[in-house]
């Protein structure tokens, strides 16, 4: 499994970390939240109807919690069109599967917010499994903050790319 910047054509050196990868804008469109409500099952009005979500106590309607999925779209975007890990960190994709993934919430996030992120590689290391593989497990941060300079969301990422495909 290839270190950071180190494997990749040209020999990059490694990153200091934390490391900023990319910084992109997600708009939050009403649409878009009412199709990731039904896409998750969501039935609640406050994700469809503005009076709902303003009764439940909100200026607008809200994304629903893990919303920020979304972003993923944006961030690799916003850099090549590919992915941060497999381009830049050289994971091989076939062998990485997602691990932890958290979302803190600072402030609601409702449709018309435009939102900031900020993802950076905070760690990226080595352990060995408890059957004997190695793993690669590389963690990220998004932080999300809206026209106002705020923070409304903090998102950390981990995957974790395998030695050997899984089940072989």
């Amino acid at each position: 499994m290839p270190d950071p910047g180190t494997d990749r054509p040209g020999g990059a050196a490694t990153f200091d970390l934390p490391h900023e990868i990319t910084t992109f804008d997600v708009p939050v469109e009403e649409g878009k939240i009412l199709e990731f409500a039904r896409s998750i099952g969501e039935d609640d009005p406050i994700y469809r109807h503005a009076d709902a979500a303003r009764s439940a106590g909100y200026e607008g309607i809200p994304a629903p919690l893990t919303f920020s999925v979304v972003a993923a779209h944006f961030a690799d975007a916003s850099r090549t069109g590919g992915s941060y890990l497999a381009d830049d960190l050289g994971m091989d994709m076939g062998r990485v599967v997602q691990g932890e993934h958290e979302w803190e919430y600072h402030a609601p996030i409702v449709a018309g917010t435009r939102l900031h992120g900020t993802m950076s590689l905070l760690s990226d290391e080595r352990k060995t499994g408890r059957r004997g593989g190695g793993m690669r497990i590389v963690v990220r941060e998004v932080v999300y903050r809206d026209d106002t300079g705020a923070k409304v969301l903090s998102e950390r990422l981990t995957a974790i790319e395998t030695e050997q495909t899984v089940g072989t």
